[in-house]
């Protein structure tokens, strides 16, 4: 959870409050998005995943686009 201007979006079946700031960033600059994981191994050394860049989501609706590319991020930290 994310306490400072947070959007809600559905995590694990829940609603969440989650950081907004790489949808604003992405919706003002074009920059793209792109999620980084790193998962540790049994060995103690971690392996990073590189997702490609999301395909941003621009309806016009600012509100509603930031609340829309936030929730297909956390979609995609669900899986792991």
């Amino acid at each position: 959870n994310t306490l400072e201007n947070p959007v809600f979006v559905d995590f694990l079946g829940y609603q969440a409050a989650s950081p907004p700031g790489a949808a604003a960033l992405a919706l003002s600059t074009q920059a793209d998005v792109i999620l980084a994981i790193s998962i540790r191994q049994p060995n103690g050394k971690y392996r990073l995943v590189f997702h490609p860049p999301f395909e941003t989501i621009r309806t016009g609706n600012k509100k509603a686009d930031v609340i829309a590319n936030t929730q297909q991020y956390m979609n995609a930290i669900e899986k792991y």
